[in-house]
C-alpha cells in the first residue's frame, strides 16, 4: 500500500496537469482529463472516435514496499501521466482520462464495471471505444517488478473487422473475408524496473511539462495553469492558455519523451491500438501515421532497455496490428498488399497457436491465393487450424466456408495439398451456420 505521503505526491501531480480541456489540433478536438477510480469520468466535450483510460499502477505485494521501490512505483505512475498527455497533444480523435487513486485502492475490474453498467450514469454517455491501461507493481526477492496490460472495451463489435472481399467469376457476389484484432485484453510479459542506491530509477524522466514565456528551451519559466486549453501546435512546441486567467504559455511535448519511451514502451503499444481504432473508423491518414508511429515507439522502447527484452515477445502482436492496418489501407493503397502478408505471416509464425493471427493471415493472402498450390496450401492450412483452435468463432468459420466456396471456381491443379472435395465440408459448414 502507498504512504499518505505517495498519495499525496500523486495529488499534486494530478492538481497539476487537472484538465487539458478542448485540444484544438488538426481541426480535430481532444481532451485531457482526471477522476478518481471510484468515480470515473469521460470528456463529453466532443464525441471521439476513443477513449484512452490510464489507471494508476498499484502495488502488489501482501508486504509493504520499501521506501525506494514505492518512490519507484509512484514515478511509474506519474509517467504513464506524462506519456498520456504526450500521446494526446500527437492523437487526432481520442481523448484521455487519468485516474486517479483516492481513498481506496484502484481495481481495474470495479472501473470497468462502471463503464459497462448497463443502467449507470456512465454507460449511458459513452458512445466510443475504450482502451484501458493499468499495471502492477510487486517486490520479489529486493526487486522491483512491473507487469503492464490493456484492454479494449468495443462499443461497437464492427469496428473490430478488417473485410477483404474476392470478386467471383461470372458476375457473382464477392466473397467477403473478415479478420481482427488478435486480443482485447493484452498482458504484457513481467519485467524488472531498476532502482538505484534507493534513490529511485536509473532513468530519471522528467515528470511534468515546464511552461515557458515562449518557444525556445531557454525561455523564462512560468506557472503552468491548472486548467487550460491548447491553441497552437508548432514543432514540437504547443501553445497553451490558462482557462481562468488567459494568459499563454508554451510548453515542448517533448520533455521527458525518451525516458517515458524506455522506462514504459507498454503505454506506446495501447496509444498505437487506440489510433488503429481511430484509422479503422473514419481511414484518417493522421491515425495511419499514429498507429505506425506508436507501433516503432513501442519496439524502439523495448529494444532499448536492456532489463526489459521480454517485451520483444508482444512485438508479433505489433506486427500482426500493423499487419491489419495495412489490410484496411489496401482498397486506397494497392502497395501495402505485400506489407500486409509479410507481417502477418511474421506473426502467424511467432503466435502459432493463436485463430485470429493465423485467420488474419490467411485473409491477407486471399487475393492471390489461387496462383499456385503452395500459396493455397498455406491459406488453408492455416484457416483450418483457426477453425480448429475456435470452433465456435462464427467468423472464422464463415471465413472457411467462403474459402471452400472460392475453390469450387478454381482449377484443382492449384487447390490445396490433401483436399479433393470442396462440396461436402461447405455444406457442412453452411448448414453449421445456418445458410444454404
Amino acid at each position: 500500500m502507498k504512504s499518505d505521503r505517495g498519495i499525496n505526491t500523486m495529488r499534486g501531480f494530478i492538481g497539476t496537469v487537472a484538465i487539458l480541456c478542448v485540444v484544438m489540433l488538426s481541426g480535430c478536438a481532444t481532451s485531457v482529463l482526471t477522476a478518481p477510480c471510484q468515480s470515473p469520468n469521460v470528456s463529453s466535450s466532443a464525441l471521439p472516435v476513443v477513449y484512452m483510460v490510464v489507471v494508476p499502477y498499484v502495488g502488489n505485494s501482501e508486504t509493504e514496499l520499501s521506501q525506494a521501490h514505492e518512490k519507484a512505483a509512484q514515478t511509474v505512475t506519474e509517467s504513464a501521466g506524462l506519456q498520456a498527455l504526450r500521446m494526446a497533444s500527437d492523437t487526432t480523435d481520442m481523448h484521455v482520462t487519468l485516474l486517479y487513486q483516492d481513498d481506496a485502492r484502484c481495481e481495474i475490474e470495479q472501473i470497468y464495471q462502471k463503464f459497462t453498467e448497463e443502467k449507470g450514469r456512465l454507460n449511458r454517455k459513452l458512445l466510443s471505444t475504450v482502451v484501458f491501461f493499468w499495471g502492477e507493481v510487486y517486490e520479489i526477492q529486493g526487486s522491483l517488478q512491473i507487469q503492464s496490460h490493456l484492454r479494449i472495451l468495443w462499443k461497437d463489435n464492427d469496428d473490430q473487422f478488417v473485410n477483404v472481399y474476392v470478386q467471383q467469376p461470372e458476375n457473382a457476389p464477392p466473397l467477403k473475408f473478415a479478420g481482427y484484432l488478435p486480443y482485447s485484453t493484452i498482458s504484457f510479459p513481467p519485467r524488472q524496473l531498476l532502482v538505484n542506491d534507493g534513490a529511485g530509477l536509473t532513468r530519471d524522466p522528467r515528470l511534468k511539462f515546464v511552461a515557458r514565456s515562449a518557444r525556445r528551451d531557454d525561455a523564462e519559466e512560468v506557472p503552468l495553469p491548472s486548467r487550460f486549453s491548447i491553441v497552437e501546435r508548432s514543432g514540437k512546441w504547443v501553445e497553451i492558455q490558462g482557462r481562468d486567467d488567459k494568459r499563454s504559455a508554451w510548453i515542448s511535448v517533448q520533455d521527458g519523451g525518451a525516458g517515458i519511451m524506455q522506462l514504459l514502451p507498454e503505454l506506446s503499444f495501447a496509444n498505437a491500438v487506440a489510433s488503429y481504432i481511430s484509422y479503422g473508423k473514419n481511414y484518417d491518414e493522421d491515425a495511419f501515421k499514429n498507429t505506425r508511429k506508436w507501433l516503432d515507439e513501442f519496439k524502439s522502447g523495448a529494444q532499448e532497455n536492456v532489463d526489459s527484452r521480454e517485451l520483444i515477445r508482444p512485438s508479433a502482436v505489433a506486427e500482426a496490428i500493423e499487419g491489419a492496418l495495412y489490410l484496411r489501407a489496401i482498397a486506397p493503397r494497392t502497395g501495402y498488399r505485400d506489407r500486409a502478408r509479410l507481417l502477418l505471416d511474421k506473426a502467424a509464425t511467432s503466435l502459432s497457436t493463436n485463430s485470429a493471427v493465423l485467420n488474419l493471415a490467411a485473409v491477407s493472402e486471399m487475393d492471390v491465393c489461387c496462383s499456385n498450390q503452395r500459396i493455397s496450401t498455406r491459406i488453408h492450412r492455416r484457416m483450418q487450424l483457426a477453425y480448429e483452435l475456435d470452433a465456435g468463432n462464427k467468423t472464422i468459420a464463415r471465413n472457411l466456408l467462403n474459402w471452400y466456396r472460392l475453390l469450387e471456381t478454381k482449377p484443382r491443379e492449384v487447390w490445396p495439398e490433401g483436399v479433393s472435395n470442396v462440396q461436402q465440408p461447405a455444406r457442412e459448414l453452411a448448414q453449421l451456420l445456418g445458410e444454404r
